[in-house]
């Protein structure tokens, strides 16, 4: 059985290769489709008829074996690599062209893949865990260096300490660094040219600045961020305490978000529902919905109206609560969270920002919606 089976996988790597069309694949015996396809059923249909218990079990016994050797982390000392490896890079660029080639439709599909601009590695390590709660278990993050003007090894070692923390989580993580431009400059770049690639990032993850000067080197990033088609999320933490014990998360829905009607999806807040979400999900946390509105007279129809959003939505809520009280006036009053979540408007505020933080006592994010996510999909 083992033998028949030998072959069969034998026939399927050439099947496969000579569909592909590989350069490195150039038999000098030629054969037609046929045999390989033949040869594959056959061998399977051999197994079957001999012995079909055995050959289940010879299969079971082969995925355990190669299964066990994957975790053992085996590297080939080919300079060529080995067939898996080839065959499965071949695979992917294929599947990447056919998939390009289709119409996007990247609502259903999304996921957070979030690309970090900084100038120092050391604040992505502060806030990894985070990232991580936001990415796991499909998404991925992408960082790139800024402002070095030449060559550091000890930065590119930091980068390569936290890309392999990422992957160990089981986050997808890369990174590059851009040498001789400024924060601005070199993130604006960063954006352009990986909007272009198969899996580019949808999220830009920003710092809220620290000193007023920098504002507008962020305004401008953002702005290049929304023109390239990504989301953002501006993180805003609180310099005591932190994320707090990630057990509840309250999700502040703005006015715009309020006039919701379906089947349209609701303006500027899908981005921060979303995270909400996986971040509820992640750290098995509360989350409180709170929806300022200034009328008293609409706080029923507008609580009935934001159910129906979350219920087309699929997210579950432990609290929705609807106050006739603009956020201002609410924050220092709402339930204590360990996070806070805006919807961040066209034009920051940042010195209201700022405030909103002291008045919760908590880290908040604001974010952006782009075109291409949907909390209804």
């Amino acid at each position: 059985m083992f033998f028949l089976l030998t072959y069969a996988i034998i026939n399927v790597i050439i099947l496969i290769e000579h569909q592909l069309e590989l350069v490195s694949f150039r038999p000098l015996l030629k054969i037609p489709l046929a045999v390989p396809l033949v040869g594959t059923f056959g061998c399977f249909l051999a197994m079957f008829i001999i012995n079909p218990t055995f050959s289940f079990l010879a299969v079971v016994v082969v995925g355990l074996f190669y299964y066990a050797l994957i975790h053992k982390h085996l590297e080939s000392k080919s300079p060529y690599g080995d067939v898996r490896s080839s065959l499965f890079v071949a695979l992917a660029e294929w599947a990447a062209k056919k998939s390009n080639s289709l119409p996007r439709a990247q609502q259903r599909a999304w996921v957070p893949n979030i690309l970090v601009p900084t100038t120092n590695p050391t604040e992505i390590r502060g806030i990894s865990s985070f990232l991580r709660d936001i990415a796991y278990p499909r998404g991925s993050v992408s960082m790139v260096g800024l402002g070095m003007e030449k060559r550091n090894i000890r930065i590119e070692n930091q980068f390569k300490d936290i890309s392999k923390t990422f992957k160990e989580n089981g986050i997808y993580s890369d990174w590059t660094i851009i040498e001789g431009k400024d924060f601005e400059t070199g993130a604006k770049s960063s954006m352009q040219t990986l909007k272009r690639s198969l899996f580019s990032p949808n999220i830009a993850f920003l710092r809220m600045p620290d000193i007023v000067n920098r504002e507008k080197n962020i305004e401008e990033v953002m702005k290049s961020a929304t023109e390239n088609r990504l989301g953002i999320m501006l993180f805003a933490d609180h310099p005591t305490a932190g994320l707090g014990q990630e057990k509840r998360i309250n999700l502040w829905l703005p006015k715009r978000c309020q006039g919701w009607e379906p089947p349209e999806k609701p303006p500027n807040c899908n981005l921060a529902l979303l995270i909400a979400y996986k971040l509820k999900v992640n750290w098995h946390a509360e989350l409180n919905i709170l929806v300022p509105t200034e009328d008293e007279d609409i706080v029923e129809s507008e609580k009935k109206n934001i159910g129906r959003l979350l219920e087309a939505a699929r997210i579950p809520v432990e609290n929705l609560e609807v106050k006739p009280l603009s956020e201002e006036e609410w924050i220092d009053q709402a339930p204590q969270a360990d996070l806070n979540i805006f919807s961040l408007h066209s034009r920051p505020d940042f010195d209201l920002i700022r405030e909103k933080i002291k008045k919760s006592e908590s880290t908040c994010i604001y974010c952006r919606d782009s075109i291409v996510e949907s909390v209804l999909a």
